[in-house]
């Protein structure tokens, strides 16, 4: 294991991956949620985190009790899980003596604290670093516009696939729709209706804008999120391809469990003001508020969810499509020249 370590207040930083192509596949950037989780399962603890109902397309949180159940855990769920039903299932087994670890965002971690009302020694804690939820209500609006277009009821949604695009091209947008008939529509462009309005701030709940649970002074054991802006200075093409998380250790609690960890997850220290910080915007501040988001919510219950985004974003989509369209006549050389000519035009250089 590394003996150098990278200090940012009272954490530690690392890069960290799963050296097992299943896990990783299965896992939402470097697989440390699931190094962790089975540290707790193999000494007999629960492990708590968000599932997908595909019945009810509910996202709540549930426990699992053994490695085989993880997968059902796995993956980024970009809506609001229900977690605060979880929470007296966590005292009970808190109670009894079991190790628990429970996952999920910053403000969940925080609510089962509060619930709880005092500290468990066999309480450990993992926050995903959130960019913000949306709400079903809103998925549900995307997916019927989806189902219209392809004349076929969506099973469920994967928010977060690998293996559509190379990791580190942002699998953050890349999607895959399953439908009934099981058939699959494979999204990995980010001007997707949904991408755009999710990453746009457009979609999030209210209090996401004003997020108390930023900043680099987590509530949690561990902060579990993706590495981005890593390159092949510091990773190996393998690793790009398939997944790096940044994994921060909190506490000392969580100091001790790292130690037991499988062989087969590597970690090594980073600096965290040089990449993990400057990539990762709930590191510094909650996410600003989309100006038109009023006028989504205003009209969405009653407009077509794929016209309503492209209504709103229209000025973007125009200047992405130009872009392209110049891209593909003049090629980029062709546009590298005319950065350059505007830059000299404009005094820029």
């Amino acid at each position: 294991m590394v003996q150098q370590v990278n200090k940012l207040g009272k954490s530690d930083w690392y890069m960290a991956w799963y050296q097992d192509d299943e896990v990783l596949m299965n896992s939402s950037s470097g697989g440390a949620f699931t190094a962790i989780a089975e540290v707790v399962l193999q000494d007999n603890g629960v492990v708590f985190g968000a599932t997908f109902d595909e019945k009810t397309w509910d996202v709540y949180h549930k426990p699992v009790t053994c490695i085989e159940e993880l997968n059902d855990i796995r993956g980024s769920k970009y809506y609001q899980s229900q977690a605060f039903l979880a929470y007296a299932d966590c005292k009970k087994y808190l109670d009894a003596g079991i190790e628990v670890l429970f996952s999920g965002t910053a403000c969940q971690v925080a609510a089962l604290k509060n619930y709880l009302g005092k500290s468990y020694d066999n309480l450990i804690t993992v926050d995903v670093l959130c960019h913000g939820v949306t709400s079903k209500s809103v998925v549900k609006k995307y997916a019927t516009a989806e189902e219209r277009k392809a004349k076929q009821p969506i099973k469920s949604i994967a928010f977060r696939q690998k293996g559509l695009i190379p990791w580190r091209n942002g699998c953050g947008a890349s999607m895959l729709l399953n439908y009934t008939d099981g058939t699959q529509k494979v999204i990995t462009d980010g001007i997707d209706s949904f991408f755009l309005a999710f990453s746009g701030n457009l979609i999030l709940r209210p209090s996401c804008y004003e997020c108390h649970f930023t900043g680099t002074d987590r509530i949690s054991d561990f902060t579990l999120s993706d590495y981005w802006g890593v390159d092949d200075t510091c990773a190996s093409e393998y690793n790009l391809e398939k997944g790096i998380s940044v994994l921060v250790v909190n506490t000392d609690k969580a100091r001790d469990l790292l130690n037991r960890v499988s062989k087969d997850f590597i970690y090594g220290p980073i600096d965290p003001m040089e990449r993990a910080v400057p990539c990762n915007l709930a590191f510094t501040k909650p996410p600003p508020r989309n100006e038109k988001k009023a006028s989504f919510f205003a009209e969405y219950q009653s407009t077509d969810y794929d016209r309503l985004i492209h209504k709103l974003y229209r000025p973007y989509l125009i200047k992405r499509c130009v872009k392209q369209g110049v891209k593909m006549v003049v090629g980029p050389k062709g546009v590298a020249m005319i950065k350059s000519t505007f830059k000299k035009l404009t005094g820029g250089g």
